[in-house]
């Protein structure tokens, strides 16, 4: 304890003086995030009180199998957090073991640490409780008003509340420790970057398998007001989950239940199983990391050759060059080095994957939608404009708008080299435009194809998307280069800062604005349906005509100012 105290002294100093000498900048990200995270934890509240609402006004009896008669609402209460709990261990099992490659790894400040007298036992531990509260965060932030709103909603009493964060803090300690030892018996044997990548890969799978599973249960069920006994009783044995009493996530469970029952005695059994689990996982993890860790940090640091994705004449890299034919000498130039770099930067493609993944979800999920009327298909249909927007706005803030700042190091070689700014621009803004207009047609297109829209709708649907996903992408492109991070230390960093916020904010008002014009012409389509309804043709084509216009301003406009920013700046 004598050597984690001026660490904790001075992990907290660094947490305080973090907002005491805070900039703009960051004033701006904290209101922000903020305020989207309280929205969501009060959506988060609802959304389970509904859910819990709903199932304590469930009859109280049904006729089950061998005649039996059980409380419903319960038993549809145990299954729920029984499935809601099994995932969060899954999901911190699987976080705990990334994020601690970066802390207890990668983490720059270890030269200075495993170089001071501090004893590397109490250099692990304090980086476990990193990794710990950088992995659990999340859980915390999503769990929490789950287990107030089922509290609220069943009348637990005030015990219940530091009673149950009291479990579930404990509950955070067993996957911690597991993913941490799972992380030093990978690097005690294998190269960190290659490690941190198969992890990031396999743990966005488990990511996408969580979605899908959660579709399948179908929870949108929940808010039915009238469910018949037949398929009440067919919806419990499709949400039923395996039983298991040793789990940690069922301890969880069942002292939730104890706890709003009354039954303190049963619950502080299950606070005991979950103690002692906690100090075993946290006393082994500290055991095998004084007989391996240092050795792990050690091959961490070694340096491979990487051996290039592709080579500069390589016959895969003409044909990509060739593709852009209408490009000049310039642009294929810069095009042929993006494309380069882009594949030999493992940490780039590879996240092609969680496109392809986010694709299949967002298609599953539309073919799920439980509508029957052509109107409401339609009016979905003309409603996905706006989300699908919204995922090409969120795609474009990871790719396209750090297409200037991840030039950084080599800023200098464009600045003094014989290269237009406007051919640079122009590059950039093409090299994801036609990507992306690929992804956003394509969900469009199948989206509509399962709901069985109209085909003025999916016309309608595909046009619009288009000139979305070109503006998008110049309001990136452009954006980009006016708010450039030349001195950041990872990606992520250049997709959260000031500029990037801008962007996304100025992205979503541009849909919404585009989507609100196009709503009296799809009202106006509604009523030409009708009988002795007249569509309104000039009226359409007045709405269409402003949006294009927008459009084409969102478009030329960032653009134009991003090449006179770049002009401007001085490297």
């Amino acid at each position: 304890m004598s050597g984690l105290s001026p660490l904790f002294y001075a992990y907290t100093r660094q947490f305080i003086n973090g907002f005491k000498w805070m900039n703009r900048e960051k004033l701006i990200k904290i209101l922000l995030f903020g305020t989207i995270g309280i929205a969501f934890i009060i959506g988060d509240f609802y959304f389970f009180y509904r859910i819990f609402t709903h199932l304590k006004v469930l009859l109280k009896t049904l006729p089950m199998k061998l005649g039996a008669f059980f409380d419903i609402g319960e038993m549809l209460v145990i299954q729920l957090f029984t499935v809601i709990n099994l995932t969060f261990f899954s999901m911190l099992l699987f976080s705990n073991v990334v994020v601690s490659l970066s802390t207890i790894y990668l983490s720059r400040d270890l030269y200075l640490l495993l170089s001071s007298p501090l004893r590397l036992t109490t250099i692990f531990i304090s980086k476990f409780f990193h990794t710990l509260l950088n992995s659990s965060y999340m859980v915390l932030i999503f769990g929490l008003p789950i287990y107030v709103a089922f509290g609220v909603v069943y009348d637990a009493g005030l015990y219940y509340y530091p009673l149950s964060f009291l479990m579930l803090l404990l509950f955070l300690f067993i996957p911690a420790g597991i993913g941490i030892i799972v992380t030093m018996l990978l690097m005690r044997f294998f190269p960190a970057k290659k490690t941190h990548q198969a992890l990031t890969f396999l743990g966005l799978i488990f990511a996408a398998g969580i979605v899908m599973f959660l579709r399948f249960m179908r929870p949108e069920r929940f808010f039915y007001q009238e469910v018949a006994d037949n398929v009440l009783y067919e919806f419990f044995e499709k949400l039923n989950v395996p039983d298991l009493p040793y789990m940690p996530s069922s301890w969880l469970t069942s002292s939730l239940l104890e706890l709003k029952n009354g039954l303190y005695s049963e619950f502080f059994t299950h606070l005991g199983y979950m103690a002692v689990a906690a100090v075993t996982v946290f006393g082994l993890t500290v055991f095998i990391a004084t007989r391996i860790y240092y050795m792990g940090w050690q091959g961490a640091k070694e340096t491979n050759n990487i051996r290039l994705a592709q080579k500069p004449n390589s016959k895969w890299t003409k044909i990509w060059t060739n593709i852009p034919f209408f490009f000049n000498k310039t642009q294929k130039g810069l095009f042929k080095k993006d494309v380069i770099v882009f594949f030999r930067d493992s940490t780039q493609w590879s996240q092609i994957f969680i496109l392809l993944a986010l694709i299949v979800i967002y298609l599953f999920n539309m073919k799920n939608i439980p509508i029957d009327t052509m109107t409401l298909k339609n009016l979905i249909s003309f409603l996905n404009l706006g989300l699908a927007g919204f995922i090409i706005a969120a795609v474009s803030i990871r790719f396209v708008f750090p297409t200037t700042s991840i030039e950084a190091g080599g800023i200098w070689i464009i600045a003094t080299a014989p290269v237009d700014y406007r051919s640079f621009i122009i590059e950039k803004f093409l090299l994801f435009l036609f990507p992306l207009l690929i992804i956003a047609e394509t969900l469009i297109y199948f989206s509509n194809v399962l709901l069985k829209v109209h085909t003025f709708f999916m016309t309608l649907s595909l046009v619009t998307m288009f000139f979305i996903t070109i503006a998008v992408t110049a309001l990136g492109v452009g954006m980009g280069a006016i708010y450039p991070k030349f001195d950041y230390k990872s990606s992520a960093e250049i997709s959260s800062s000031t500029g990037a916020i801008l962007y996304m904010i100025f992205s979503l008002v541009y849909i919404v604005v585009i989507i609100i014009l196009e709503v009296y012409p799809v009202y106006s389509y509604y009523f030409h349906e009708l009988p002795y309804g007249k569509f309104d043709v000039t009226g359409a084509g007045m709405f269409f005509v402003v949006a294009l216009l927008i459009t084409i301003a969102v478009t030329v406009i960032p653009l134009k100012l991003g090449i006179k920013s770049l002009r401007e700046m001085e490297f």
